[in-house]
């Protein structure tokens, strides 16, 4: 699992490289945003659900819960390579509603662009350890580690001030996603499902179905030879990389969900 980490923050991350010392002085100050509340954090809970098809199966679950962006991202923005968060002080602007970042810029690396979180307060994360943060004009996206499964990561895409969460396995460089759901306003805590391991990797290197695959996502009509599924799912991740719209990366791994099962 360690061999790919990096594999995976270079994706997760659209591959910018460290940000240089900011260029912010006198009245911008990259110091993190004073936190007026602290938010507790949920304690992490093992549970079983249990279902019943031809016989009865046990899945293991956690519950976690969420928090604030306002409150998170403080506690985890040291860890993003490609952004640091800005304190502007500003005569009756209230400092915890937006958050003001700097963040790499995509065309020109070794600059920065500030990107304006507005209404930051009442956006919701998952209360988990951040691992990658990307900020694009139609939401931002975070990439969160689980506290306790080395090969499990949680995706979380924040769109039109919804939180929609993806669970992934991560396998051989890849974050192959099994299960995603939007998390409901006023929602305290959400179950997490661990990944059914053993079905994605041999569903990997089945042959995959060019016709189904096609009908899921249009744009593969283009895309060479995909004589197995693992060969569709690398060409998906690579679009994945080089796309800066939310709504298209979760249409993304939307359809890599359904090519696994």
């Amino acid at each position: 699992m360690n061999d790919n980490l990096k594999q995976l923050l270079k994706e997760a991350s659209k591959g910018q490289p460290p940000p240089p010392t900011p260029l912010f002085e006198t009245s911008l100050s990259e110091q993190p945003v004073e936190i007026k509340e602290k938010v507790e954090e949920q304690p992490i809970q093992q549970t079983f659900v249990e279902t019943q098809e031809e016989k009865q199966v046990v899945e293991q679950s956690i519950s976690v819960g969420v928090a604030a962006l306002t409150s998170w991202l403080p506690l985890n923005v040291s860890k993003f390579e490609n952004m640091k968060m800005v304190t502007i002080s500003v005569r009756d602007v209230k400092p915890d509603v937006d958050l003001v970042l700097a963040v790499s810029d995509l065309e020109t690396p070794d600059s920065k662009r500030l990107k304006i979180i507005e209404g930051a307060n009442t956006q919701f994360v998952l209360n988990l350890p951040g691992v990658a943060m990307s900020v694009f004009n139609s939401g931002y996206y975070i990439l969160f580690a689980h506290p306790q499964h080395q090969n499990m990561f949680i995706k979380g895409y924040s769109l039109r001030n919804n939180l929609f969460v993806v669970l992934c396995l991560a396998h051989s460089g890849m974050l192959l996603p099994y299960n995603m759901f939007k998390v409901k306003k006023k929602t305290t805590t959400v179950t997490l499902i661990l990944p059914p391991e053993e079905s994605i990797i041999q569903k990997l290197d089945t042959p995959l179905d060019r016709r189904i695959f096609e009908l899921r996502y249009r744009q593969s009509e283009k895309a060479k030879v995909l004589p197995k599924v693992k060969d569709a799912v690398e060409w998906m991740l690579a679009r994945a990389v080089e796309t800066t719209d939310v709504n298209h990366l979760i249409q993304i791994d939307n359809v890599l969900m359904n090519t696994l099962k």
